[in-house]
């Protein structure tokens, strides 16, 4: 189901198309560079590199069945688990590893 999402938007100079972007994020160095995918939701953004995304659909089927490379399968709580985890500080990796096996 789409979502209308009423953000306030401003500049303060111009900016050129099919060239990175910096995001103004302290204590972080965020680019988005030109064919990076960003996917949001209620829960958040992320930017997913052009370059990674060849990756990330190598694992999908994995992460969808609910099986790691080792063939192990996790439980159906997993996710809420994991979202537990790093709410409470705990890194996604560390969450994944903890929850979901190795993917």
């Amino acid at each position: 189901m789409p979502c209308e999402v009423r953000l306030k938007i401003w500049f303060l100079n111009f900016s050129e198309i099919d060239t990175p972007v910096r995001l103004n994020c302290p204590g972080y160095e965020i680019w988005i560079h030109p064919g990076d995918i960003i996917i949001g939701d209620v829960d958040g953004v992320v930017c997913l590199p052009c370059s990674l995304v060849s990756d990330v659909l190598k694992l999908l089927p994995q992460l969808v069945s609910g099986k790691g490379r080792n063939g192990s399968k996790h439980s159906p709580l997993a996710d809420e688990r994991v979202l537990e985890d790093v709410r409470n500080g705990a890194s996604v990796k560390d969450a994944f590893q903890r929850h979901r096996g190795k993917i």
